[in-house]
C-alpha cells in the first residue's frame, strides 16, 4: 500500500467517526539518526514523511471537520523541538524535518 493511502483511510475514518474537530494535534516522531546502514536520502525521505508530509495531508482531508460544525475556531498543533534551533551532529534530517513545520 503506498504511504499516503493509510493516511487518506485514517482520514477517511475520523471523517466517518464524528461530525467536526476542534483540533487536530500531531504529535507524532520519530528520533532517526544518520547511519552508515540507512542512506541519507532513506533517512530524510523517512523524517520528512512523518513530520511533513502525513500532517499537510491530514489537515487538507480533514479541513471540512474543522470549519464550522459550532466551533468559532479550531487550531492545528504541529509538535516541533528544541533541537531544530541548536541542531544535531547525529539528526540532522530529524532537524531538517521538524524546522519545515516552522
Amino acid at each position: 500500500m503506498p504511504p499516503d493511502d493509510g493516511i487518506l483511510a485514517f482520514a477517511e475514518r475520523v471523517k466517518a467517526e464524528t461530525p467536526g474537530l476542534r483540533a487536530i494535534i500531531h504529535n507524532a516522531s520519530a528520533w532517526m539518526p544518520e547511519s552508515p546502514d540507512t542512506s541519507l536520502s532513506e533517512t530524510l525521505s523517512c523524517m520528512l514523511q512523518i513530520h511533513v508530509h502525513a500532517p499537510y495531508l491530514l489537515n487538507h482531508a480533514l479541513q471540512d471537520l474543522l470549519r464550522g460544525h459550532g466551533h468559532a475556531s479550531s487550531d492545528i498543533i504541529h509538535f516541533t523541538d528544541y533541537v531544530v534551533e541548536r541542531g544535531s551532529d547525529k539528526h540532522i534530517a530529524y532537524a531538517a524535518s521538524k524546522a519545515a513545520l516552522g
